[in-house]
């Protein structure tokens, strides 16, 4: 099950039309039906702003759980202090994280400078390889 499904189960669970949708997250009515439809991709700040509407957790969005509970304070603008914080509690070096994930060392720094937000497939592969749930890199306090 991907992120199209859950999404679709959220709307019906909660009775909520794509337009409520689109109103609580400023999203387009038109990008989120693409989306649901496959023709389009979500940026990391849209699918945090749908978990956040649809109350349910980023990790559940991301079908990496099956536990739909949501941190409170959820916003992709905390995301490089986190991904900071979880580095050097790890000991990791920006090279060894690039290293590891496959993304560039110059994107890592980026990230960690917050002059770019990685898109979900390397959100993901961060926090796989940082074996943290993906609300803990968006969320006020925990880690």
């Amino acid at each position: 099950m991907g992120m199209r499904v859950r999404v679709f189960e959220c709307l019906r669970e909660k009775n909520m039309s794509q337009t409520k949708l689109a109103d609580e997250t400023g999203i387009t009515r038109q990008t989120i039906s693409n989306f649901l439809h496959g023709k389009h991709s979500l940026r990391l700040n849209a699918a945090v702003n749908i978990a956040t509407a649809l109350d349910v957790s980023t990790d559940y969005l991301f079908n990496l759980t099956n536990e739909p509970k949501r941190k409170t304070n959820t916003s992709v603008d905390i995301f490089p202090q986190k991904l900071k914080q979880v580095m050097i509690k790890r000991n990791m070096k920006e090279k060894e994280l690039a290293l590891q994930t496959g993304i560039s060392v110059s994107t890592i720094y980026q990230y960690i400078d917050g002059r770019m937000l990685p898109t979900i497939g390397a959100f993901l592969t961060i926090a796989k390889v940082l074996d943290i749930p993906t609300d803990t890199l968006l969320c006020v306090g925990g880690e």
